[in-house]
């Protein structure tokens, strides 16, 4: 992936650098890293696929291929907004795929509070729950 780079993770207390992962994906521009579920680092190639790291060793995890879109942290799950397929798809920490959804072209927005998830696209405002 020539148009990819390094992915690095900071100490908080001290600034230092804990790991790089050189080879590694570089996220997308418009994305940056989150930390999401406990111990996960979790990126977005250039190249649309999705990559979770130990945020302590940076080892990779798991990897999930054809997702190019925003990742969104909701605790135990990773909502990940799927620009390249016009829909939304949903992963638990260990990269399984929950549940996807289409939507009506790009969504306009997205929300989480709690365990709702809220999604907007061009002709619907969808809320989904956890119970």
């Amino acid at each position: 992936m020539p148009d990819d780079g390094p992915v690095a993770v900071f100490e908080t207390a001290t600034g230092a650098i804990a790991w790089t992962e050189d080879d590694g994906p570089m996220m997308d521009d418009n994305n940056p890293f989150v930390e999401t579920a406990p111990g996960l680092v979790v990126t977005e190639s250039r190249s649309g696929e999705l990559y979770a790291r130990d945020v302590g060793s940076g080892e990779l995890r798991w990897t999930v291929p054809d997702v190019s879109g925003l990742v969104v942290p909701a605790g135990e799950v990773i909502h990940v907004v799927d620009r390249g397929n016009d829909g939304v798809r949903t992963f638990d920490t260990a990269g399984n795929e929950l549940w996807s959804i289409d939507l009506d072209g790009d969504p306009l927005w997205i929300d989480i509070d709690g365990d709702r998830l809220a999604i907007a696209d061009q002709s619907t405002i969808r809320i989904y729950t956890n119970r």
